[in-house]
């Protein structure tokens, strides 16, 4: 029977999906950082010149 905590459950397990993803993967977030401070300086350098 629905005891309408449905929407609290929901968040509850994305929290603690958010969480372990978080702790366990400290290295992806590094590298995702890593990434996108060399993708905008490639885009940049496409553009040297452009003027």
């Amino acid at each position: 029977m629905y005891t309408g905590t449905l929407i609290k459950e929901l968040m509850a397990v994305v929290e603690r999906v958010e969480a372990r993803v978080r702790d366990a993967n400290p290295e992806n977030e590094l590298e995702r950082w890593y990434t996108a401070q060399h993708q905008t300086v490639r885009l940049e350098a496409e553009l040297v010149g452009v003027a």
